[in-house]
C-alpha cells in the first residue's frame, strides 16, 4: 500500500537508464542530513514532473548515455515514502497509526531487497528535520529503521 506517486517513481527508477553528465556517486552523502538536502532541493521538481518523466522514458529506448535518474529515483521514493509515512498528515489527510504500521510492514520487505531504496529510506526522518516538519512515529514498529534515525 505505498503511496502512488512514490511506487511510481519506484517502477520508473527500474526502467530508467539516465545519468547525469557527473554522475551520482552515493558516497558523497555521508549522513542522512546530506541526503536529505540534497532529495529537497530536488522534491518539487521531480514531483511536478514525475508523470511527465514517466511519459518521456516510456518513448526513449534504453541505449540513452545517461544511468543515474534510476538511482535517484529510487532514493527519492523511499526518502518520501518515509516522510509521509512519519508525516502528521499528507494531501490525503491525517496518517493514522494503523496506515503506519501496514505501511511500515510493506517497506521493510523493500528496503530488504533494494539498498538503494532503503538508503532514501532511512533519510526520510533527516528530510523532516531540515524542513523543519512535525513527526509522529505512533503506529511504527519499534524495530523499524526509522525510529534509529529519529
Amino acid at each position: 500500500m505505498p503511496d502512488p506517486n512514490m511506487e511510481l517513481a519506484y517502477q520508473l527508477s527500474k526502467i530508467s537508464c539516465w545519468t547525469s553528465r557527473n554522475g551520482l556517486h552515493l558516497t558523497e552523502f555521508k549522513t542522512p542530513e546530506m541526503l536529505a538536502q540534497f532529495l529537497d532541493k530536488h522534491d518539487k521538481v521531480i514531483a511536478k514532473n514525475l508523470f511527465k518523466i514517466y511519459k518521456a522514458l516510456q518513448a526513449i529506448a534504453d541505449s540513452i548515455e545517461y544511468r543515474d535518474l534510476g538511482t535517484v529515483l529510487r532514493l527519492w521514493s523511499g526518502c518520501l515514502s518515509s516522510a509521509k509515512l512519519i508525516a502528521l498528515e499528507t494531501r490525503d489527510g491525517p496518517v493514522m497509526p494503523n496506515y503506519r504500521r501496514s505501511a511500515a510492514i510493506f517497506d521493510a520487505m523493500r528496503c530488504k531487497r533494494d539498498p538503494i531504496w532503503k538508503m532514501g529510506y532511512r533519510t526520510g526522518p533527516a528530510l523532516k528535520r531540515l524542513r523543519k516538519e512535525k513527526v509522529c512515529y505512533d503506529g511504527i514498529p519499534k524495530r523499524s529503521s526509522l525510529r534509529k534515525q529519529k
